[in-house]
């Protein structure tokens, strides 16, 4: 994007309050002390470490510090890069920006019945299902078997907000809770999603970064990654081009390189043309980024010197491997590197990496690389 609220991070830190500490102010009490005493009676008087004036200045400094640091964050949280908590709730309602809340996942559940039926099988409002670990799904409507069918699909919700709905794989949900009479089989047809924890401090900084752009119907670039990210907080990266003059195309990436499903993009789209986002002369349209595969397949070895840490060393590859998985793929169009996996690799430990794949290849501002099959394999001691 044009801007980054990473570059309130390059800004030089300031301090209101000029870098005072508690000693500081105790030995201004002091000087102060002994130079007025001075001034009125033309002698030195000496505190020490046991003089009750001195002790006594010791505890009112304290108390003048604690006052300084009142000082200091007051100031502080009237700064973006600075705010947090409700503080920074007030910044974003200065510039008309409500923090994200937390939202349930929800999925497609399909009832089927052991065999068709001469009369209506009811599906009541509320019906729940779950995959057997403690976390329930809801029908949000109530749903019909008419006569002759064999089945009917309706949306449920999790009863649980946050992430801990997401991601529930297609039949994995085929618990019912309160059996129904005639129905045999329940199983979600859709991958649970959309699911939200309530936006962290720094999302939400970075929300507020991005409001100016929105206040303009330009079309600029930041307008558009603002209100894509106004509207779910699973989103982890936008990428904005415009393939064609009339067209703004905004692709989609959410949080741990997941790809965004049909629906989400089209909720995202709909958010996006309704009302005054965007241009009335401009065509959004609101995609997931093209899919790169590449596979990770190598020998590593470690130095004799370490023979006595290999097990340590092999756990600390797996953790490399995987971090270097998550990189890859948490940026729209970032180039597949090996070289940063032989850093990461060399950082855990190994002495050296003999990487077939991957190999360097770019990648375009509408794609994004995601890993296939990973085979690394651990190949001995060498002499350092």
């Amino acid at each position: 994007m044009a801007s980054d609220v990473e570059k309130l991070n390059s800004l030089p830190d300031i301090s209101f309050i000029d870098g005072i500490t508690a000693d500081t102010v105790l030995d201004e009490m002091i000087n102060d002390f002994t130079n007025r005493y001075y001034e009125l009676t033309g002698e030195y008087e000496p505190l020490g470490e046991l003089d009750k004036l001195r002790i006594l200045m010791n505890a009112a400094s304290l108390k003048i510090y604690q006052a300084y640091q009142y000082i200091e964050k007051t100031g502080k949280m009237n700064l973006l890069r600075y705010a947090s908590g409700d503080y920074l709730l007030h910044l974003g309602a200065t510039r008309g920006v409500e923090i994200n809340e937390e939202k349930a996942a929800v999925c497609q559940i399909k009832f089927t019945l052991s065999d068709l039926q001469t009369s209506t099988v009811a599906i009541p409002k509320g019906t729940q299902v779950t995959a057997g670990d403690g976390v329930y799904f809801e029908t949000e409507e109530y749903a019909e078997i008419p006569p002759g069918m064999s089945d009917v699909t309706v949306s449920a919700v999790c009863q649980a907000t946050g992430t801990v709905g997401n991601g529930y794989t297609i039949g994995q949900l085929n618990v019912l809770v309160e059996p129904i009479p005639y129905v045999e089989t329940v199983m979600n047809t859709s991958v649970s999603a959309g699911g939200e924890d309530i936006m962290s401090d720094d999302d939400f900084r970075q929300k507020i970064f991005l409001a100016p752009s929105s206040y303009s119907t330009a079309g600029p670039e930041d307008a558009y990654v603002f209100w894509a990210r106004q509207y779910s907080a699973l989103i982890s990266d936008v990428k904005v081009i415009t393939p064609s003059d009339d067209t703004v195309q905004v692709i989609i990436l959410l949080k741990d390189g997941a790809i965004p499903d049909a629906k989400l993009l089209q909720s995202i789209e709909d958010y996006i043309n309704d009302g005054n986002k965007k241009p009335l002369t401009e065509k959004v349209m609101v995609t997931a980024p093209t899919v790169i595969g590449y596979d990770i397949a190598g020998t590593y070895y470690i130095n004799s010197s370490d023979k006595n840490n290999v097990t340590v060393i092999q756990s600390a590859v797996e953790a490399a491997v995987s971090e270097y998985v998550k990189w890859q793929k948490e940026k729209i169009g970032r180039d597949i590197n090996p070289f940063h996996l032989q850093y990461l690799l060399m950082k855990a430990g190994v002495k050296r990496m003999e990487l077939t794949s991957p190999v360097f290849a770019t990648v375009d501002d509408t794609s994004i690389a995601i890993e296939g099959t990973v085979n690394i394999t651990y190949g001995g001691i060498e002499d350092d």
